[in-house]
């Protein structure tokens, strides 16, 4: 006997031909399908508006990293619900299809990344679920039999094969994204805080130095003290000289200096006092030197500390432009493992309804069905 050549068909060829027989029985029943359509086009404006009061709600602790995830749902599927047109008496099968895609395809997420939001937003999504779940009771009640059943996965893929190709595209521009921030991070140098205080040292040993010649040169401290005990004197400047000779120096003026060894000499059993007063000149250069010493310090210190405030803020900038780059740089990475974890669920959601859109085909064909 001749074994019987079993049909092949592609999976398109196959889906059409389920088509044009749904059709065909579907002629018949058109003011039934159109009484469903026309229920389910109702609870449309419902479902939108359930889904705008879920997007209004505070996010709770733990959906913090979901949150974007939520918005961009609510915003994508309050876009696609208005965007459906309103039945017709003469094709409602076609906007019955589109209300099944709509549903399963809803803000472009997969039903498995419907779950997982709703896992972390339980109780605000309650209406939106629950609302879809009637929708689908709705559509369930004409899509009964292998053939709808057939065209209704064909619509998911579909919807699957969208969402699939933008979310290749948003990932391919987060790793773009990715990339320009790692170049970023890596082209801030932080520049180091240190300043040079190599010219203010020196100019501080020069005043030192200065400052210790000039307290030699007035070593008149000893017979200084006889003369104020012996005179119950109260002078300023003369305590001021009692205790540093340099600074005194600088305070005084008028350089009463020699003038107050003059009449202390009397007390001074050293030969000390005469020994300054015959080298005044010197005196007064010393003064005069000890002068710019001072000054140059003063300029030195101001120098150094204006380029430490400028380092200081230079540093401190570019660590603001790191933690900011970091941050930036953490965000995207986070947000392409989402994309990438999406990819991941679609490949296996558009391979399992695949399958199964082909068992049925060839069950209803009797024939082997190809990609």
């Amino acid at each position: 006997m001749f074994k019987k050549e079993e049909k092949t068909y592609s999976l398109a060829e196959a889906v059409g031909i389920i088509e044009k027989e749904s059709a065909e029985r579907e002629a018949s029943r058109r003011k039934e399908i159109y009484a469903v359509a026309l229920r389910v086009n109702n609870e449309l404006p419902p479902l939108a508006l359930a889904i705008k009061e879920f997007s209004k709600k505070p996010a709770p602790p733990q959906a913090r990293s979901s949150e974007k995830v939520r918005d961009r749902f609510c915003e994508i599927a309050v876009q696609q619900i208005a965007a459906m047109q309103p039945p017709s008496a003469a094709e409602p099968q076609e906007f019955l299809r589109a209300a099944h895609q709509l549903i399963n395809g809803l803000g472009g997420l997969t039903e498995r990344q419907l779950l997982h939001l709703g896992i972390f937003f339980q109780y605000d999504i309650q209406p939106v679920a629950k609302k879809m779940k009637e929708i689908n009771n709705l559509l369930h009640t004409e899509a009964e039999g292998n053939h709808k059943k057939v065209l209704a996965l064909f619509d998911e893929i579909k919807a699957l094969d969208a969402t699939l190709n933008s979310t290749k595209r948003a990932a391919a521009e987060l790793e773009s994204a990715l990339a320009r921030h790692e170049s970023r991070k890596s082209s801030i140098i932080t520049p180091s805080e240190h300043t040079d205080n190599s010219s203010l040292l020196v100019a501080e040993r020069r005043l030192q130095r200065t400052r210790q010649e000039v307290d030699s040169l007035l070593a008149v401290q000893k017979f200084l003290r006889k003369y104020v005990h012996a005179k119950n004197l109260h002078d300023e400047l003369i305590d001021e000289y009692l205790d540093s000779p340099s600074s005194a120096l600088l305070h005084d003026e008028h350089f009463r200096i020699i003038k107050i060894i003059m009449e202390a000499r009397a007390y001074d059993d050293t030969g000390k006092a005469e020994s300054v007063i015959s080298r005044e000149n010197e005196v007064r250069a010393r003064r005069t030197e000890l002068g710019e010493a001072v000054k140059e310090v003063d300029r030195e210190k101001q120098k150094y500390e204006t380029a430490s405030s400028h380092a200081a803020s230079r540093a401190m900038e570019a660590r603001r432009k790191l933690v900011a780059a970091e941050s930036e740089l953490r965000d995207a990475s986070r947000s392409l493992a989402e994309e990438k974890e999406k990819l991941d669920i679609l490949h296996s959601d558009i391979t399992r309804k695949k399958t199964e859109l082909m068992l049925l085909a060839s069950s209803l064909l009797d024939a082997k069905i190809t990609l």
